[in-house]
């Protein structure tokens, strides 16, 4: 009975495979003759059936195909399951089947005998499995018998199939003569053996001819046997009759080509990586999805082009994949993955997205296995497409550029010729690859980095290495054991279609071109790949039974900013102060996604190296999530408490988190910390040793009718140790405040107690105040040229309860003697009904003073007004909020967040830079305005300062410029609403040299 066999083809892909069966080349053609009832045990070529959807298939079976009429009888060992007959095995439809009702076991294997009417010279059997796959035979012995007799079977060969349950395969073996075929199932899926149908096939010696004629699957070369024109033109006219004649004129064609030194391999011929699942390997060991198994083939193709490849590989071991991409596609509709076989493979390349893009993109080599797995590494060949320029780590950078100057040639041809991009004929691709990062970008720009810009390709992917060991270094994967191993993981970084500026997705991260000269240029082991960059990758290094999305995965983000010297301030610890001064104000859902990251952030700061220490235990301990959210908080409850070996569940309340009974008995075994939930940015990098045993804060309270404001100050040689202070009422905490002034909405007189903590956590003896005491405000520092004039009463400002002046009142005791450069003091005294303050002004008489202002700088970039010398950015003069009054500057500089400012220093010799800094009181009780200052230094950030609001008193800068050459002022909208009304002032601003 004949039966014509179909597989479904999806609509997106045309996939033509050679109709050769395909054997070990060279060597099989000695035997192709031989006949054997009694044969060694030998292994037997298995592969998926070349020609299942062939238009040759009706005649090829007409000749070689044993028809089923010619099956005697059909038995096996373990009986039918329900209505699975065993004659559905040979009835030639491929939608029935049988299944065994005996499953293999240890101590039962399933087998099939068929009897021959007469004795049969077999070579092949074609086995289609049952629909869905199950009871596929994965491993099989095949047995011969030329006699009726029940024992009387001789083993002819094994073999095993390791790719799908439901490809129909062909088996082949030495031809061999058959009385009784015994097909023996050593391995079944799920056990239960099944077929769909046994067909038996003749010899067919052209078709081992054929297979014979290249050396190997590449069909790169040819074999000795027909290494000149005339021995192939003499297959040429043995195959002239053959079924399969046009399926071989190709193979003919395609030899003659070799003999004649005209086929082109130059990057076409590629070797599989055998990194192993990496994929899987992340997932699964270390539990987070970064990484892919794409291994870049310099191949482009574009849709509905054919694309031949060729594939040297054991058809017993698992066999790659291949890969076809969009260029620039989206997010979820930019890849589609086919399998391959050894030999020939022919596609159609599938349309995948229909925006508007040239349609077409890499093709990449998919092979998850090792060398273990893989006695020996696949081999690909490529026929069509377009080579792209890729360079690899350890490329010639001279033999990249120039390909890369030949291919951006064809690009504008190419651009001129098809203005439309849909209907352009080349890729716009190039790709670069480091051990841990591959970049898809685009030829055109690569160009303008690499050859216009002269950019190194090998300085760009070394970076690349280099930040990500960063990120895994602050991860924890330190190789300590293997769940701390990264291997050999890649990232796939790609240009793709709009969705968000960047995003991480499914097994790549996608970015957007306005990033893409960035990712060809940019020294990652110097340059700050910034944040957002950084942001995505810790989307795809996040450990799920952790991760909180859009925060924790910011721990990486954080991390590189100080690593890079850009230290991001976009963490509100000012908000986050208003809670954490008691358990459970304010609930974590019901924070801002940067609040939230501040919980973690701040362990990272008391503890550095807590985020590595926590990302192990998580990668060595099972945990599961019973309870969802609730779960998850007790874990990280339980495991920064191990890390820090410390008493956490108040810590963790205080930001939010819910922590369960049994959680705080877990806990319990540690101390309670310092107060951590206090510590902010300021502590980085920090190498004090906290406050003198001298150091005094300078309290000042300003009254007014509804309000009470208070103003705090650190000494000068103590404020670098200042972390902030504590503000209480009446005994009563309100407050935790890391600027230097705190508002309370007040209507009554009050005392307050203020307690300065430094940088170690370590508290002063808490200073007190009262609203009917008299207001001082001063200058803390000063610096004048010398033989210049100096009034110590320009510099201070004395109010009583009441908010009148009384700075005639004042008594000033000065030592400073302008003509000699030195050091000098000013103490400043007011008394007023019964109480007394007490302030004292540093004066620094220096050689030379040079303001700001009075210099050009090299660039200034001001977001709105301009750049203002000796007024404020709306123009007007400076004022700045001093410990509570309103205070006007001279000289300065006006510059409105966001701003920055360079000076070129390279031929001043100054010694240090100064200014007092702040919002200008144009913007007095303005709730828009918030602001940062950042100074650099020869491009390393040496200053950054907390958030500055209408209301925070002025701040001071100092710092050190010797054999400095450039000095950059920034001012930032400190990630708050934007930069509205954020008038920052450089008040007082100068260069100095003692």
């Amino acid at each position: 009975m004949k039966k014509g066999v179909s597989i479904a083809v999806a609509t997106v892909l045309t996939l033509n495979l050679t109709t050769l069966p395909i054997l070990s080349y060279a060597t099989e053609s000695e035997t192709k003759n031989s006949v054997r009832a009694n044969t060694e045990n030998t292994t037997a070529s298995v592969q998926p059936f070349s020609l299942k959807n062939s238009a040759y298939l009706a005649d090829y079976e007409a000749l070689f195909k044993i028809d089923s009429s010619h099956i005697k009888s059909i038995k096996n060992n373990g009986g039918i399951y329900h209505k699975s007959l065993l004659d559905y095995a040979i009835d030639g439809d491929t939608t029935t089947h049988w299944e065994t009702g005996k499953p293999n076991s240890d101590t039962f294997t399933n087998e099939v005998i068929f009897t021959f009417n007469d004795t049969e010279e077999l070579s092949r059997i074609i086995y289609t499995p049952r629909p869905g796959g199950k009871g596929f035979a994965q491993q099989f012995e095949i047995y011969t018998s030329t006699s009726e007799a029940e024992d009387d079977f001789t083993r002819v060969t094994v073999g095993e199939y390791t790719s799908s349950t439901n490809d129909t395969i062909e088996i082949q073996f030495a031809n061999t003569e058959f009385k009784r075929l015994k097909f023996v199932f050593k391995k079944a899926n799920a056990n239960w053996a099944a077929a769909g149908e046994f067909s038996f096939y003749k010899q067919d010696q052209i078709a081992e001819e054929m297979n014979s004629l290249f050396s190997n699957n590449l069909m790169a070369e040819v074999s000795t046997a027909y290494n000149s024109p005339a021995k192939i033109e003499e297959l040429e006219k043995q195959i002239a009759k053959h079924p399969l004649s046009e399926e071989y004129k190709s193979q003919i064609s395609l030899a003659k080509k070799i003999v004649n030194g005209e086929l082109q391999t130059e990057g076409r011929i590629i070797t599989a990586e055998q990194r192993g699942n990496m994929a899987s390997y992340a997932q699964q060991t270390l539990k987070m999805p970064y990484g892919s198994n794409s291994q870049p083939t310099g191949i482009a193709a574009l849709v509905g082009e054919e694309l031949t490849v060729y594939v040297e590989a054991d058809s017993t071991q698992p066999l790659p994949q291949l890969m076809f991409t969009q260029q620039e596609g989206s997010w979820n509709a930019w890849n589609r993955t086919v399998n391959l076989k050894p030999g020939k493979n022919v596609f159609t390349v599938p349309a995948i997205y229909t925006g508007n893009v040239t349609q077409g993109g890499a093709v990449y080599i998919i092979n998850p296995y090792t060398a273990e797995q893989q006695k020996k590494a696949p081999v690909l060949r490529f026929e069509g497409g377009e080579r792209f320029p890729l360079f690899k780590k350890g490329d010639d950078v001279a033999v990249f550029k120039s390909f890369l100057e030949t291919y951006q040639q064809r690009l504008a041809k190419d651009v001129e010729a098809h203005p439309e991009v849909k209907d352009r004929q080349l890729i716009d691709v190039t790709e670069i690859m480091s051990d841990r990062i591959l970049f898809t970008g685009t030829a055109s720009e690569a160009y303008k980095q690499f050859i216009t810009n002269d950019v190194n390709p090998q300085t760009t992917v070394s970076g690349y290495d280099r930040w990500i060991k960063k990120l895994f270094d602050f991860t924890g994967f330190d190789s300590s054991k293997t769940v701390h191993t990264p291997g050999e993981i890649r990232e796939n970084i790609r240009l793709m279609q709009p969705y968000g500026a960047m995003y991480a997705a499914g097994n790549h991260t996608g970015i957007q071109r306005s990033t893409v000269p960035f990712l060809f240029s940019g020294d990652f082991s110097k340059t700050y790949p910034g944040w957002g960059l950084t942001h995505e990758i810790g989307h795809r290094m996040a450990v799920g039974m952790r991760e909180y999305g859009e925060v924790t995965n910011n721990m990486v983000s954080m991390a590189m900013s100080v690593e890079y010297n850009a230290l991001d301030n976009r963490i509100p610890y000012e908000t986050i102060y208003k809670h954490v001064i008691k358990e459970n104000q304010k609930s974590m859902t019901a924070q801002g996604l940067s609040e939230r990251l501040g919980a973690f952030w701040q362990l990272e700061l008391a503890h550095p190296g807590y985020w590595a220490e926590l990302n192990k235990l998580y990668r060595e301990q099972p945990v599961s999530l019973p309870e969802g959210d609730y779960s998850k908080q007790q874990y990280l409850i339980q495991y920064s408490s191990e890390v820090l070996e410390k008493d956490l569940s108040s810590y963790f309340a205080r930001h939010g988190f819910t922590v369960g009974d049994d959680t705080k008995e877990k806990t319990s075994i540690y101390e309670a910390p310092t107060k951590i939930w206090y510590l902010n940015n300021s502590v980085i990098s920090y190498k004090g040793h906290g406050f003198s045993e001298d150091a005094q804060p300078q309290v000042d309270l300003t009254h007014a009718a509804t309000k009470n404001t208070i103003s705090l100050e650190m000494d000068p040689d103590n404020q670098e140790h200042v972390l902030g202070y504590e503000i209480y009422r009446d005994g009563k905490l309100l407050a935790f405040t890391a600027t230097n002034s705190f508002t309370e909405e007040i209507t009554e007189d009050a005392t307050y107690q203020v307690v300065a903590y430094d940088k170690k956590l370590k508290a002063l003896e808490a200073v007190e105040v009262h609203t009917t005491q008299p207001e001082l405000s001063i200058e803390h520092h000063v610096t004048i040229p010398v033989n210049s004039e100096f009034t110590p009463s320009d510099y201070v400002t004395a109010k009583n309860s009441a908010g009148d002046t009384i700075t005639d009142e004042v008594s000033i005791t000065s030592n400073v003697d302008t003509k000699v450069p030195g050091d000098y003091t000013v103490i400043y005294k007011i008394e007023q009904e019964g109480q007394q303050k007490t302030k004292k002004m540093r004066v620094v008489v220096a050689n030379q003073v040079t303001y700001t202002s009075d210099i050009d700088p090299v660039s200034a970039t001001i977001a709105w007004g301009g750049f203002q010398r000796d007024k404020s950015p709306a123009g007007k003069s400076i004022h700045l909020l001093r410990q509570g009054v309103d205070t006007t500057y001279k000289k300065g500089l006006g510059t409105h967040a966001r701003s920055t400012v360079i000076y070129d220093l390279s031929n001043r010799d100054y010694d240090y830079f100064e200014s007092y800094i702040g919002i200008d009181q144009e913007m007095q009780n303005n709730t828009s305005s918030s602001a940062r200052f950042e100074v650099s230094v020869d491009g390393k950030q040496v200053y950054g300062s907390n958030t500055f609001y209408s209301t925070t008193s002025s701040g001071f800068v100092n710092v050190s410029l010797k054999g400095a050459k450039e000095l950059k002022l920034v001012t930032t909208d400190a990630g708050i609403n934007g930069n509205a009304a954020d008038h920052t002032v450089w008040a007082d601003a100068k260069f100095v040299k003692r």
